[in-house]
């Protein structure tokens, strides 16, 4: 199963009434990158759900490549409306791009390549224009908050797993006692 976000092509200039906003398009697909990640992610342990969730995480840097270059060619002030500001898509794309754990083969993959250096690209932009304070801001802000979900999940899979076996092994109500009696002062 492959989430595509369909993308129109970014006209340079305003938009015309009654176009939909490319911001909102720009947000689903950061969106759907940030579950790529976490999917590629909880993939780790299965080497064919690894190569299946890198696939479909590739196609979605493909269409973030796009977007980025799109916006590169537009004039700066449609690149400041729709990346500026707080700077908080550039620095989730950032953070995305960062945190994908990609095997040495799809790390290699052009598009993987060309959406790191599209997104150098805006951040030199913003850099330049003034918004650096808050660019390096975001990023880190929105790095911590990838990171947060990322490690969460797996977590949580661990614990349901470890549950799951005791479970099995009749063990739960020995390991609720267990518990309960550490928590009783004597």
């Amino acid at each position: 199963w492959r989430r595509t976000v369909h993308i129109a092509p970014l006209p340079c200039g305003r938009p015309q009434v009654g176009d939909e906003s490319p911001m909102a398009d720009i947000d689903d697909l950061l969106t759907s990158l940030e579950r790529g990640v976490q999917k590629v992610d909880g993939s780790q342990g299965s080497r064919v759900k690894l190569q299946l969730a890198e696939k479909d995480l590739l196609h979605l840097f493909g269409q973030a490549r796009n977007v980025l270059e799109s916006n590169l060619k537009c004039n700066r002030s449609r690149l400041h409306e729709n990346f500026g500001g707080s700077c908080d898509r550039i620095a989730r794309m950032r953070a995305v791009i960062d945190a994908a754990k990609l095997s040495p083969t799809s790390a290699e993959d052009p598009r993987n390549v060309e959406l790191r250096g599209r997104c150098k690209s805006v951040e030199n932009v913003l850099m330049v224009s003034g918004c650096g304070p808050d660019l390096q801001k975001s990023v880190l802000q929105q790095k911590e908050s990838l990171w947060k979900k990322l490690t969460h999940l797996p977590l949580q899979i661990r614990i349901v797993n470890y549950w799951k076996l005791k479970t099995a092994s009749g063990l739960v109500a020995a390991a609720a006692a267990e518990a309960a009696a550490g928590d009783n002062p004597r």
